[in-house]
């Protein structure tokens, strides 16, 4: 079950602030195997003011907390932060560099305290005018409270659009 508002202010012609807040709750069927017994809930917000600095350059800052739930790692509550640069010094391509944190707390089979952060790159261009690329590096440092969880990520990704 999810329940929950938004709400978006223009601040300056240039500037917008936008935010949400809800509850999640989260109630998996047991069987046999599944270790995870019991509900999860909580609430969920989001903040996030976006600017246009220039003609050349736009920033995004962000922040939050969610409950999420996945097959194997059973939910996660994660509070975040982020920061993006959104640049435009050439025509037709988006440049963009961001800077991640989160702080998450496994809640499912193992109970586990972590933080991720990293910065992040990526460049996009209209190939064709139905056809777009975009190829992004995020590079990730995790620490954890459980022993030998600590790890260093790199993900690269190449994303084509094509638009009908």
């Amino acid at each position: 079950m999810n329940i929950g508002c938004f709400v978006e202010a223009r601040l300056t012609d240039y500037t917008v602030l936008s935010g949400s807040v809800g509850y999640d709750d989260f109630s998996p069927e047991p069987d046999k195997t599944a270790q995870v017994t019991g509900d999860f809930e909580g609430l969920y917000f989001r903040v996030e003011l976006a600017s246009r600095i220039n003609r050349s350059l736009q920033l995004a800052l962000s922040a939050g907390q969610n409950l999420n739930f996945s097959l194997y790692a059973g939910a996660v509550n994660l509070s975040y932060a982020r920061l993006a640069l959104n640049w435009s010094v050439l025509n037709k391509t988006r440049f963009s560099t961001t800077f991640n944190f989160e702080h998450g707390n496994q809640i499912g089979f193992e109970r586990e305290r972590f933080d991720r952060y990293g910065p992040g790159l990526s460049v996009g261009r209209e190939l064709t005018r139905n056809l777009s690329a975009t190829v992004s590096y995020q590079w990730y440092y995790r620490t954890s409270d459980l022993p030998e969880r600590d790890y260093m990520l790199n993900i690269a990704l190449l994303d084509l659009q094509y638009q009908f």
